[in-house]
């Protein structure tokens, strides 16, 4: 998926737990650009969604995923 000017995107944290699990259909049904980080990346994952496996503790980790 590429993004332009026009692409909205989103990062979901805890996206493998019970919320965020729940959300990622529901953005990506209404044209989010979905990344989804977490400590666990779950083995069967949904088309166009990015995963970023993270430890959201640890600043190293999450400085390189907002970059």
């Amino acid at each position: 998926m590429t993004s332009n000017n026009n692409t909205k995107r989103v990062l979901v944290t805890g996206a493998a737990g019970f919320i965020g699990r729940h959300a990622l259909p529901v953005l990506l049904d209404n044209g989010f650009e979905v990344h989804a980080a977490d400590g666990v990346v779950p083995e069967e994952r949904q088309a166009f969604l990015h995963w970023h496996r993270v430890d959201l503790l640890d600043t190293a980790q999450v400085d390189q995923l907002l970059l």
